[in-house]
Parts: structure tokens; C-alpha cells; sequence
């Protein structure tokens, strides 16, 4: 979840499919070139089984942790491969992704 965060997405079939071509993504979550990645329902099924309350929770202390270890911070944002300087929110970023995610999770 936190690599959908980072590369903005919010739907597990679309992540699913970039995490086929996107070595990127790959190496994040520990996956290897060739290892078979989980089918797009695990992470739901996953979510579900978590409870809305607990996946906040859980996703809210791994975006600290990645604060606290320096791992990301709010300082330079890249858009379309341009730098620029920003002040960003964590929290109302984790919040919002994690509304989004709980949402699509709802519709589907």
C-alpha cells in the first residue's frame, strides 16, 4: 500500500499491472523479475479480512515509520520528471488514500 501511495494509485488491478512492468515496484514489495506476483483480489481479501480500522491504522504507522526512518519526507515532490519544493501533509495524504482505497474497496 505504501508504493501505491508513493505512485499515486489507488486501484489494485492497475497496481497489479504496473507491478508486472515496473522493476520499480518489483524490488519495493521484494518480488523478483521472475516470481509470480499475488492476484489483485489477495489485497483485497486481505483489507477485508483487516477491517477498515486496523488497515488504517496499520497503513497511518508504516507511513510514520517511513518518516521517522527518513525513508520519505516533505520536501521535494517529482511531477512529470520536473523537481520542485513542497510542503507536504503526510497525514492528510495517508488519509485521503487510505479513504480512497477503503472506497474502491466498497464499490467493488
Amino acid at each position: 500500500m505504501l508504493a501505491v501511495l508513493l505512485i499515486g494509485i489507488v486501484h489494485d488491478r492497475k497496481l497489479m499491472r504496473e507491478a508486472q512492468v515496473n522493476i520499480a515496484i518489483r524490488w519495493f514489495v521484494g518480488y523478483s523479475l521472475h516470481e509470480q506476483l499475488p492476484h489483485h483480489s489477495s489485497l483485497k481479501r486481505i483489507r477485508q479480512r483487516w477491517g477498515e480500522e486496523r488497515f488504517r491504522k496499520i497503513f497511518k504507522r508504516t507511513v510514520e515509520a517511513c518518516l521517522k526512518a527518513k525513508v520519505a519526507t516533505a520536501e521535494v515532490v517529482h511531477i512529470d520528471a520536473s523537481l520542485i519544493r513542497a510542503n507536504v501533509s503526510w497525514d492528510s495524504l495517508t488519509e485521503q488514500h487510505v479513504l480512497d482505497v477503503l472506497s474502491e474497496i466498497r464499490r467493488g
